[in-house]
C-alpha cells in the first residue's frame, strides 16, 4: 500500500480538495502578513525610557520619555540619563532602570494632557513625576528642575506643573508628534504602492510582452486542459512551488532595470518585435506561451537559412551561436543567459519551475510518441533548466533524454522522492556548468536520481537505449 499510485481519475478526485485547501492556506498567509504589515506601519512596537529615581531629602523622581523605535536606542538614552543624573545630583540613587513595551493608564496619563495628581515637568520628550511627602516640596523640586535646565541649557524646553493643572503640549512636542504622524502616513503609502505598482508591472508585463512579439509558425492554439500531477500535494513538492513563487517575484523585481534596458536596446539596435513568442507544451495535453527576447534576425524561420536541415539534431534544433542568424546583441544576451529571463512570468501564471524538464514544442511531441511511456516526464511541472540541460543537452540520444526526464519527474510523484534536494543539486551544477562548460556525465546523472528518490525500477534502461540505437543504424 505504501508504493500505490491511483488511478488519473482518483489523483483528480484526491488534488481538487487538497488544491483547494493548500489556495485557502495561503491566502491565509497572505492576509495574516498584511495584518501583520499593518500593525508594524500604523501600531510599531515602541520602547519607552523609565526611572525611577530616590532623590535627596525623601524626594522619588520618575523620568518616562515617549516610545522609541528599538530597544537598543531606548537603552542608550538610559545610559545617556543615567550619567547626566549623577553628574547633577551625586546623592541621588537609581531604583529601576527599563524600556517598557506595555505602559499602564496612570504611566499613559503622565504623557497626556490631563491634570494628574502629582506635580510633574513636562520635557521635549517626556515628563518627569515628583513625589514626597509634601506636595510643596515636590512642587519645589519640580520648579528647581525648570530653572537649572534654563539656565543651563538655553534652548532647553522644560516645564513645570502643579498637580491637577492641565498640561498642554508644548510647540517642540506637537512637532514632535507631526512628524510621527507624517512618517507613518509615508511608510503606509509606500507599502500600498510597493503592492499595486508589483501587480500592475506582472500585468503590464503580460499585456507588453504579446504586443511587440513574434510568434513561431505553424503551432496550434493552446489547450486548456489542466495539468493533473499525481503528488502535486506532496510536501517537497508544495515547497518546491512556493519556493518558485517566491524566487521568481523577487527575480523580476530586482531585474526588472535589467530587462527594460534590453528591450529598449533591442529596439533601438534590432527594430520591432522586441519579444519572440512561442508555444510550448508543459504536459502531454497542455501548452503555454513562452517568452523570449528576440536574439535572431526577423526572418530566421525563413527557407533563405535552411536552419532545420542544417542544425535539427533527434528533433532538437541546435543553432550554434557562430550562425549568421544572431543578431550581435542577441549573442550577448545568449553568452549571458538573459534569454530565458521573461520565462518568470511563465513560473508565476503557468504553473512552471525553475527546474524541471523543459517545455515541448509540438514537433518533439509527435516524436516521443515512439518511445513507450513517453507522457512520464510530464508527471512534474516543466522547468527553466533540468537534468537534459547539465547533462549534455543536446549531445544526449533521445533515449536517454527520456530515460532522465521520467526519472526526475518520478522523483516528484514518489512518496519517498526529494524534489527540493534534486533541485538543489541541478541548480548546484548549472551554476558549475555556466562557469566551466562542462557536463555531468551521463551515468553519475542516473546516481543524482536514484540517490533523490528517482524510480530505480528504469536502471536496465541503458541497455534498452543500445539496443534501439542498433536498430535505428540497421
Amino acid at each position: 500500500m505504501r508504493n500505490y499510485i491511483p488511478t488519473k481519475s482518483e489523483a483528480i478526485q484526491l488534488i481538487r480538495p487538497v488544491t483547494k485547501t493548500i489556495t485557502i492556506i495561503v491566502l491565509i498567509v497572505i492576509v495574516v502578513g498584511v495584518l501583520i504589515g499593518a500593525k508594524s506601519l500604523l501600531l510599531p512596537t515602541r520602547y519607552f525610557p523609565y526611572l525611577d529615581i530616590a532623590g535627596p531629602e525623601g524626594i522619588r523622581i520618575q523620568v518616562l520619555q515617549k516610545g522609541q523605535a528599538s530597544s537598543t536606542q531606548c537603552a542608550r538614552t538610559l545610559a545617556s540619563q543615567a550619567a547626566t543624573l549623577h553628574a547633577n545630583c551625586p546623592t541621588c540613587r537609581i531604583e529601576t532602570s527599563d524600556c517598557r513595551v506595555d505602559l499602564n493608564d496612570v504611566e499613559r496619563r503622565w504623557l497626556g494632557e490631563e491634570s494628574i495628581a502629582m506635580p510633574s515637568a513636562r520635557m521635549a520628550y517626556g515628563v518627569i513625576v515628583f513625589e514626597a511627602s509634601q506636595e510643596k516640596i515636590a512642587l519645589t523640586a519640580c520648579q528647581e528642575s525648570e530653572r537649572q535646565t534654563i539656565e543651563n541649557i538655553p534652548a532647553g524646553q522644560v516645564r513645570c506643573f502643579s498637580a491637577g493643572t492641565k498640561r498642554p503640549l508644548m510647540n517642540i512636542e506637537q512637532a514632535v508628534l507631526e512628524r510621527e504622524r507624517s512618517e507613518r502616513r509615508n511608510s503606509l503609502e509606500i507599502g500600498l504602492a510597493s503592492f499595486f505598482g508589483l501587480l500592475f508591472i506582472a500585468v503590464a508585463s503580460h499585456a507588453l510582452v504579446r504586443r511587440y512579439a513574434v510568434r513561431a509558425p505553424l503551432e496550434d492554439a493552446p489547450i486548456k486542459n489542466e495539468l493533473d500531477h499525481i503528488a502535486a500535494f506532496k510536501l517537497s513538492n508544495v515547497i518546491k512551488r512556493v519556493l518558485d513563487i517566491l524566487i521568481a517575484v523577487t527575480l523580476i523585481v530586482a531585474l526588472l532595470p535589467i530587462l527594460v534596458l534590453i528591450a529598449v536596446l533591442i529596439r533601438l539596435l534590432e527594430g520591432a518585435p522586441i519579444f519572440y513568442i512561442s508555444r510550448r507544451f508543459i504536459s502531454a495535453d497542455k501548452s503555454v506561451t513562452i517568452f523570449k527576447f528576440r536574439t535572431m534576425v526577423k526572418d530566421a524561420t525563413s527557407q533563405k537559412y535552411q536552419l532545420k536541415e542544417r542544425f535539427m539534431r533527434d528533433g532538437y534544433l541546435d543553432i550554434p551561436l557562430t550562425c549568421e542568424v544572431y543578431t550581435p546583441i542577441g549573442r550577448l544576451l545568449e553568452r549571458a543567459q538573459l534569454v530565458e529571463t521573461l520565462q518568470l512570468l511563465n513560473i508565476i501564471f503557468d504553473g512552471m519551475s525553475f527546474v524541471g524538464n523543459r517545455p515541448l514544442p509540438k514537433d518533439n511531441i509527435e516524436l516521443l510518441k515512439k518511445f513507450a511511456d513517453w507522457e512520464d516526464r510530464f508527471d512534474s511541472p516543466a522547468g527553466i533548466t533540468g537534468i537534459s540541460q547539465i547533462t549534455g543537452k543536446y549531445g544526449l540520444l533521445p533515449q536517454q533524454r527520456l530515460y532522465l526526464e521520467r526519472m526526475y519527474a518520478s522523483i516528484y510523484k514518489n512518496p519517498d522522492g526529494n524534489i527540493v534536494l534534486c533541485d538543489i543539486y541541478i541548480v548546484a551544477y548549472t551554476v558549475f556548468l555556466l562557469l566551466t562548460g562542462r557536463y555531468l556525465d551521463y551515468s553519475k546523472a542516473v546516481e543524482l536520481l536514484v540517490r533523490c528518490g528517482g524510480d530505480k525500477g528504469l536502471s536496465n534502461h541503458v541497455a534498452q537505449e543500445t539496443a534501439i540505437r542498433d536498430a535505428d543504424s540497421a
